[in-house]
């Protein structure tokens, strides 16, 4: 059916903000654009570039409504995007290495952001395959927020550490190149938490989905027990859902990169256990990740992880050893099998849910 201007008008809220039109549909599906109107779209997500643009959405879009949704529930909604204050700069930084196969995804969920004020910071590590010509493909796109490096590194997590000094923003957080957000407000929430300037740091949960069926849950990994004293026990939040001040790496220190699979872990630790920074849990799935990982892939490197974490606790003042770990693992057990947090939460009920420090 052809949806004319009226319609439109009547029945969604349409709002403005920095010359884009944030579009947000409750199904995925609910939309079919036209192909001569010029927009992203990607998971109830459309971005309109300019009035223009919008005038002709407005004019030209047709709709595919499913018999089950009703035309009222065709709100547009944009988070509180014109009260939120963008001064804050967030950098996101992204490692890769032949990476062509998933790092798309991971791209166009940072474009897909409604925070405006955002840059994107990718460091590959001389990829063999076409990682490098899709960062090409999508630099354009980024209006002058992307910043890339291509060149040999001595592993993970002195990338991590390049990407870091590259960013110019205030806060900054790290995006693997196969992990992508899957929620198009997820770093406007990450702007809202740090409105409270006490704040010093946050972190969230995290999604783990199939690699060949990125909508099923096989893993929850919740954020929402962890305290500092869990360290010691082999509990940390989740690592890439974390984003503190640059300041902070600067005055702490960066990444260690004589670790092979731990570096995030003993950061983690010096921050928030040795220096105490003051933070706070978002009760979310910020985004999701492929099953599977350095950390999980093996036995072996089980065995070398957790040789890594009692070496980061020791050094940092923490006493456990491997006995103590084998604890961590009913907890593990249990994500697996956890099905109250397979549904995505709302952003109404992230926001409700914060609590004060």
């Amino acid at each position: 059916m052809v949806l004319n201007q009226p319609f439109f008008e009547k029945n969604l809220d349409i709002k403005q903000f920095s010359n884009q039109f944030h579009v947000i549909f409750p199904y995925k599906d609910s939309l079919i654009i036209n192909e001569e109107i010029p927009a992203r779209y990607g998971d109830c997500h459309l971005i309109l570039k300019s009035i223009d643009t919008m005038n002709t959405f407005l004019s030209k879009a047709s709709t595919d409504i499913r018999s089950d949704i009703p035309l009222s529930a065709v709100k547009c909604q944009t988070g509180n995007l014109e009260s939120l204050n963008t001064e804050l700069k967030i950098s996101i930084v992204t490692i890769s290495y032949n990476s062509a196969k998933t790092i798309r995804d991971t791209i166009e969920s940072v474009l897909s952001q409604t925070y405006p004020n955002l840059e994107y910071v990718i460091v590959d590590g001389a990829s063999t395959d076409n990682t490098l010509e899709i960062i090409q493909e999508y630099e354009s796109r980024f209006a002058g927020k992307m910043h890339w490096i291509s060149e040999p590194d001595n592993g993970l997590y002195d990338a991590m550490n390049k990407g870091i000094r590259m960013a110019t923003g205030d806060l900054v957080g790290i995006l693997n190149s196969d992990d992508f957000y899957h929620r198009p407000e997820s770093i406007e929430i990450i702007a809202e938490a740090f409105t409270d300037k006490r704040l010093k740091a946050v972190f969230a949960d995290i999604r783990f989905v199939a690699p060949d069926n990125l909508e099923k849950t096989v893993r929850y990994y919740s954020s929402a027990k962890f305290t500092p004293k869990r360290f010691r026990f082999g509990f940390m939040p989740a690592h890439p859902t974390f984003f503190t001040y640059k300041k902070y790496f600067e005055k702490f220190g960066y990444y260690q990169t004589d670790y092979v699979m731990a570096a995030d872990y003993e950061l983690l630790i010096r921050f928030l256990y040795v220096h105490k920074l003051k933070y706070k849990y978002l009760p979310m799935d910020l985004l999701k990740m492929r099953q599977g990982g350095r950390s999980t892939a093996s036995i072996k490197r089980k065995l070398m992880f957790d040789s890594e974490i009692v070496r980061a606790c020791k050094s940092n003042g923490i006493y456990t050893n491997t006995a103590i770990l084998l604890f961590r693992g009913f907890e593990k057990l249990y994500e697996f099998f956890d099905t109250k947090n397979k549904k995505k939460t709302s952003k109404k009920k992230i926001i409700r849910k914060f609590k004060p420090l």
